[in-house]
C-alpha cells in the first residue's frame, strides 16, 4: 500500500507527487501481487486489488471505502486461484 503524504500542522514538506506514487506502485508490482495506491485519486488500475492469475478485480476501492468483489471462500470467483487475504 503506497499512501500519499500530505503536510499537516507543523509539517513543511510538500505533498508526495501522484506520479511518484504511481511509479513506485508499478515497480513494486514487478515483485509483489497485491499493490495499490491510497490517499489519492488514482486510476482503477492503481487503486484496486486484482487477482494475480486473471487480473479480475478482487477489492474495489473508491474514496476511503473498499469492498471485496469477485472473491469467495478464499478464491478468485473468476479463475479459482487462492487469494492471500480473507474474503
Amino acid at each position: 500500500h503506497f499512501s500519499r503524504y500530505f503536510p499537516r500542522h507543523l509539517a513543511k514538506e510538500p505533498a508526495t507527487p501522484v506520479e511518484r506514487l504511481l511509479t513506485a506502485a508499478a515497480r513494486a508490482r514487478e515483485e509483489l501481487d497485491y499493490v495499490f495506491v491510497g490517499n489519492v485519486s488514482a486510476p482503477p488500475e492503481y487503486r484496486d486489488t486484482f487477482c494475480p492469475g486473471c487480473r479480475t478485480v478482487l477489492i474495489d476501492r473508491s474514496a476511503y471505502a473498499g469492498r471485496v468483489v469477485n472473491c469467495s471462500e478464499g478464491r478468485c470467483s473468476s479463475c479459482g486461484r487462492p487469494v492471500d487475504f480473507v474474503c
